[in-house]
């Protein structure tokens, strides 16, 4: 995925409305067209908890840089072995232990979505389109 210029700034935490902020999850739930929110339906529950964790630990341009992961995050499912999906995750976050916590965090999402693939068999061709206008449309939210 190529960014376009406008994109939506990412923040930390829980926001009431796209105007207060937002953070990688509740992006997603706009691309979606899904209400405003943490927990969007096009997200497996297994891997929440890793997108919310990189998002909250990274700061700046890292956390801009999970943009490009909402691909691979939305239209996931909850019919995987979430257990493994975890255990993949906290492996990749244990290993880099003592490094900077976004960095970590970031690891961990990454890992959590390659199990994800492994299990489902999903591929690049597989992942969301995400168009400039729909990235625009967001920025614009937050502005």
């Amino acid at each position: 995925m190529t960014a376009p210029d406008f994109m939506p700034v990412l923040s930390a935490g829980a926001h009431a409305t796209p105007k207060d902020g937002m953070c990688l999850l509740e992006c997603a739930s706009l691309l979606a067209g899904e209400p405003f929110g943490m927990g969007p339906d096009c997200v497996s529950k297994s891997l929440c908890p890793w997108a919310w964790e990189a998002n909250d630990s990274s700061e700046g341009a890292e956390r801009q840089e999970l943009l490009s992961l909402l691909p691979r995050l939305m239209g996931t499912t909850d019919e995987v072995d979430s257990f493994a999906i975890y255990l993949a995750a906290e492996t990749s976050y244990v290993e880099r232990a003592g490094s900077d916590a976004g960095d970590c965090a970031r690891a961990a999402l990454i890992a959590a979505l390659d199990e994800y693939d492994r299990q489902t068999g999903r591929t690049e061709a597989d992942y969301a389109t995400i168009t400039p206008e729909q990235f625009q449309a967001l920025a614009e939210l937050t502005a």
